[in-house]
């Protein structure tokens, strides 16, 4: 919907990015109001009282700043009203105003968040990675309009674009066309979750390897995960580089926001992992052995390894073991022998059916993620490097990261001269019309 208003010369549309009104149809259980004016509003009956406020407390756990004023409302819906398959949705408008070739965009107050199936979920822990989701539209929306005076609909101008590496990316759109994860709006809410999204948001999950699992016996134990558990999916897109580990881009939100990312806090180092041993089980059966290099983090004093394959045909990452910083830097998939007296039987890892490729994602006590280096392995034609070529690779890696740490100062030098310069020229041209 747009609508226009001639105002002197000044062309004035409203853009709304999606309008719909259920509530009538819904029955209202109970309400919460905070200090910041911001209404959680219920239409499931196992929302209500105390766990309103949590929701409240827990949309203020995420980074904020003057963009919250034009939040509104969150409505907590027992399913999904509009008949999708998403868990949540942001209702975002804002206001173009343009004269000549110049055009200013403002947000439109009363903006809302919707989170939906509800009656399925009883803990903030449940909602909080959506919360932090939903609420990163609104938080990257506003910024985009009030630091590049630009919208997501001219995202491939946009220095945030450019920063992130996509402006080149054919697959990356402005709408749905090619799927959710390749939407430019989603791209950005995932990396406010992780730049500025809160602990709940992040709360890891542990996973043991079938070594561990056969120790402990729990190989007949259903593995289950799911694509809000922060360790295993820490961004909806795994064809992208994870937001830390796209140089730069903290200090462009920063810059954008001037808020700090993480409270300031540095991410830790990323890692290089590959695969050092394959043992022979017999009976065509075989263990792979990762190995990976050891991350380092100024700002933490534990970090945690999640070991996962991506299946790309799948587009789904399924988790292989978590690593504590004081356990061995290794993991062990494919199949495990058990003697059982008379008999010998197998357990195996159904995904080594196929080629995956094997992330590390390394996690601080903030919440910062990054990635490993991916390895893609085939299972049938596996490729063993050794643990001192991986040593190698960490620190070719570390070299070109100084190499383009010291080219992003001396850019940012470059910037800051001009700047300079011009305001030399500027202010030596005032002068001389002052003369004349």
């Amino acid at each position: 919907m747009k609508k226009y208003f001639l105002i002197i010369g000044i062309i004035l549309m409203i853009h709304f990015y999606f309008t719909g009104n259920v509530q009538a149809e819904q029955v209202l259980y109970d309400t919460y109001k905070g200090e910041l004016k911001i209404e959680i509003r219920s239409y499931t009956p196992n929302w209500r009282g105390e766990k309103l406020k949590q929701v409240y407390e827990e949309l203020l756990n995420n980074a904020y700043g003057e963009e919250i004023k034009y939040l509104s409302t969150i409505n907590l819906y027992p399913d999904n009203p509009y008949g999708g398959e998403e868990e949540g949705l942001y209702h975002g408008a804002y206001q173009k105003k343009s004269f000549l070739n110049y055009s200013n965009y403002t947000m439109q107050k009363n903006r809302t968040i919707d989170l939906f199936n509800m009656k399925e979920k009883n803990d903030i822990q449940d909602i909080a990675r959506t919360l932090s989701h939903e609420y990163g539209h609104h938080f990257t929306l506003y910024y985009l309009m009030q630091y590049e005076g630009k919208t997501f609909e001219q995202w491939r101008d946009t220095d945030y674009a450019k920063i992130r590496g996509l402006t080149q990316d054919k697959r990356v759109r402005n709408d749905y066309s090619n799927g959710h994860q390749w939407n430019i709006t989603e791209i950005a809410a995932e990396d406010y979750v992780q730049l500025f999204g809160s602990l709940t948001a992040k709360k890891p999950t542990y996973y043991d390897d079938i070594v561990e699992r056969a120790e402990k016996q729990t190989l007949d134990k259903k593995l289950n995960w799911n694509n809000r558990i922060y360790n295993i999916y820490p961004q909806e897109n795994m064809n992208i580089p994870l937001a830390n580990n796209i140089f730069h881009l903290r200090e462009y939100w920063e810059k954008a926001t001037k808020l700090k990312v993480n409270s300031g806090n540095q991410p830790p180092e990323s890692v290089i992992v590959g695969l050092t041993e394959v043992r022979d089980l017999g009976y065509n059966k075989k263990q792979y052995v990762l190995q990976w290099t050891k991350s380092l983090d100024q700002d933490s004093s534990e970090l945690l390894y999640t070991v996962v394959a991506f299946d790309d045909k799948q587009q789904e990452l399924i988790p292989i073991k978590t690593v504590r910083e004081s356990q061995e830097l290794k993991a062990v998939l494919g199949s495990i022998k058990i003697i059982q007296k008379d008999k010998i039987v197998f357990y195996s890892d159904t995904f080594v059916d196929s080629p995956k490729t094997i992330f590390i994602f390394i996690m601080d006590e903030q919440g910062n993620i990054v990635s490993s280096n991916g390895v893609k392995i085939d299972f049938n034609q596996p490729t063993i490097v050794d643990y001192d070529e991986l040593i190698n690779q960490k620190k070719i890696f570390l070299q070109e990261k100084s190499e383009n740490a010291l080219d992003f100062m001396n850019t940012e030098k470059e910037k800051k001269s001009k700047k300079f310069l011009i305001k030399i020229l500027n202010f030596t041209r005032d002068l001389l019309e002052k003369i004349d």
